[in-house]
């Protein structure tokens, strides 16, 4: 009994650690401020990634991995572009995406489907169009910063995710390349208007102010 007891401790064990350390392995990340982490949801374009509320954000895209003192080139990542993504819906709405000032019309979204570099994970597929946005090299430890703002006239999402060639090696003085891309659970998500549960608490919340005020007018 006592081995049996050991034996679920410990697989429990390991199923709360693995997550840990894959959150913590070197790779290319993607993150945003301000933003909250999603766990699982119906809506997968939410789904274990980062939602950002309404207004400017700053996205972040970081080469996480450890420079080589002996081979300070290795692990540097190229050619790295933001994939941007929208609904059908979106498409031709007339929006425009300010990357540092940057202007992205909707005209620049010619893409459709799914992507070729960044595996589907319910967001691309039928329905889905996006434009990749070239950001370049970084070294190990480095970082793009991009102050983002969206101009748009609808309640519509914005995807954001991210991709590159790493340098996995270096052979007779030749890099040898990996394609990579940041991990399903860093991957970002903007929203131009608030999501209808959180306009559901204002609303109530307003509701209840009102209802205060009013007694307070009754009592005076």
């Amino acid at each position: 009994m006592k081995a049996k007891t050991f034996l679920i401790l410990s697989v429990l064990a390991c199923a709360l650690i693995m997550p840990v350390l894959a959150a913590e392995a070197s790779q290319l990340r993607l993150g945003a401020d301000p933003s909250t982490y999603m766990g699982i949801d119906p809506n997968t374009w939410l789904s274990e990634g980062y939602l950002v509320p309404p207004g400017p954000f700053t996205l972040q895209v970081c080469n996480d991995y450890d420079a080589k003192e002996k081979e300070p080139y290795l692990n540097t990542i190229e050619e790295i572009y933001l994939v941007i993504s929208v609904r059908e819906e979106t498409k031709d709405s007339g929006f425009t995406i300010y990357l540092n000032g940057d202007a992205l019309g909707d005209s620049a979204f010619t893409g459709t489907g799914s992507h070729p570099k960044v595996p589907s994970h319910g967001v691309f597929g039928s329905g889905t169009y996006y434009t990749d946005y070239f950001l370049g090299d970084l070294t190990p430890g480095a970082l793009f910063s991009l102050d983002i703002k969206v101009k748009d006239i609808g309640s519509y999402y914005y995807h954001f995710d991210v991709y590159g060639k790493l340098v996995s090696s270096i052979k007779d003085g030749e890099p040898k390349y990996v394609e990579i891309q940041n991990p399903f659970s860093h991957d970002v998500t903007h929203r131009t208007t608030p999501e209808p549960a959180s306009m559901a608490l204002m609303g109530l919340g307003l509701l209840g102010f009102g209802a205060a005020k009013k007694r307070r007018r009754k009592k005076s």
